[in-house]
């Protein structure tokens, strides 16, 4: 029997989860986030923990480049 880790089930983000992480694979602080959403800043690390927890991840970059490839949300380019 194979047991399967959080990151093998690829459950999708809530919608607020999703947009947490438009801004996040955006480069932005969870202050700007939580400005942006409406949110306290203490709301989005809580959602961010859930993230990290649900999907074994350990950075912010690892969830930005998982929500990339899930096509949770959109790759964007940052202009220099």
């Amino acid at each position: 029997v194979a047991l399967h880790g959080s990151r093998d089930a690829r459950r999708r983000p809530s919608d607020r989860e999703i947009q947490v992480l438009g801004f996040v694979v955006d480069g932005a602080t969870n202050s700007e986030v939580g400005a942006a959403l409406g949110l306290s800043e203490k709301t989005v690390e809580s959602h961010l923990r859930r993230l990290f927890d649900r999907y074994g991840l350990l950075s912010r970059t690892e969830l930005a480049v998982l929500a990339i490839e899930e096509g949770w949300v959109a790759a964007r380019r940052v202009k220099p």
